[in-house]
């Protein structure tokens, strides 16, 4: 059995570390990812928009994004990696971040959702849209319909960024409506499920599984970041452990990878070594409980870039070459086939 990181002696897990890169480095390289099921990119206006919402999360200036981002931006670094196919989820929930009052919010939802459908529509062998929307709000459900009547694959919703409360009735009530439209306008899911405020957990997982997913039933459903919402910590693996249960019950949910893997930025660094090793080894515990087969390369690009996912897909202890393969080889039944 191993020991638990945080009894390992500084000097003994800095050596492991160091015999683990230098097995990676003596390994085959891996494949390019067939596709990238978690991209964002943004117009004009949500280049504007997007800084505000990060300063009000916290971000310093120096770690804010840049302004507009479109298809051109995407493909140059999707090219870049050899990856085929790119999912464009827009960031249309991020007008209902409760710490900013945006004005004319439906107005720069719907202009948000226009433009990433607008961008994929111009490399359609490449490039798929979901538009993004609160489920809180009362334009939601008119926004799903909207979208179903564009040239979009899915719905994208935020917990987080939309201030959903789990525990909130009214909140929990119009998270279903929205899982319901969508499932009746035949468009697929991404969810960012973990909330920012209010607990996390079995339960929550359980309550999704049991009252969520039976309302999607006909559409691909894709939990981002493995059902966390950054790295793989206790209350995500006790969420993931959950979903895992009743997988076989449900062969259209699939969980993504993207911020999966703990960054320099993402933990202090008086305890950086070991939480990115324990990170690391919860990663790979997930996919092992998951199956590869549920597993969909995601970068979360430009917010994380392609290499931040990529790199550690290598370098985790108990992922595989055969294992990393199979999940960079994985595409999800939404997108379009290519010869």
């Amino acid at each position: 059995m191993i020991p638990r990181a945080s009894s390992w002696p500084t000097l003994l897990l800095t050596a492991i570390t160091a015999l683990g890169m230098i097995a990676c480095a003596s390994s085959p390289s891996l494949p390019p990812p067939a596709a990238d099921h978690h991209l964002h990119i943004r117009s004009d206006t949500g280049g504007e928009a997007l800084p505000r919402v990060q300063l009000a999360r916290g971000k310093s200036r120096s770690e804010l994004s840049p302004g507009r981002q479109d298809a051109d931006d995407v493909l140059k670094e999707m090219d870049r990696h050899g990856i085929q196919q790119g999912v464009l989820l827009s960031l249309g929930y991020m007008y209902a971040i409760p710490e900013i009052n945006f004005e004319n919010e439906y107005r720069k939802v719907r202009q948000e959702n226009d433009f990433v459908a607008e961008q994929a529509a111009r490399y359609p062998d490449r490039l798929i849209a979901f538009c993004g929307i609160s489920p809180i709000r009362d334009y939601s459900l008119k926004e799903i319909q909207r979208c179903a009547g564009m040239d979009v694959t899915g719905i994208k919703m935020h917990m987080a960024n939309s201030g959903v409360d789990l525990d909130n009735p009214r909140h929990w009530a119009s998270l279903e409506a929205a899982f319901r439209e969508a499932n009746a306008r035949g468009l697929a899911i991404v969810i960012h499920y973990r909330p920012r405020n209010g607990g996390y957990g079995a339960a929550e997982a359980e309550r999704f599984m049991t009252s969520l997913m039976p309302l999607a039933s006909d559409v691909t459903v894709q939990l981002a970041h493995m059902g966390g919402g950054g790295i793989i910590d206790t209350a995500t693996m006790s969420a993931i452990r959950r979903f895992a249960q009743d997988l076989d019950d449900y062969p259209n949910l699939y969980f993504d990878i993207s911020a999966a893997w703990a960054r320099e930025q993402d933990v202090p660094a008086s305890v950086e070594r070991i939480e990115r090793h324990r990170n690391r080894r919860n990663v790979a515990r997930a996919v092992e409980w998951l199956g590869t087969d549920r597993i969909l390369f995601g970068s979360d690009w430009d917010s994380i870039e392609f290499q931040d996912t990529l790199q550690p897909l290598q370098r985790t202890q108990g992922l595989t070459a055969e294992i990393a393969k199979e999940i960079l080889s994985n595409r999800a039944p939404y997108l379009p086939q290519v010869d």
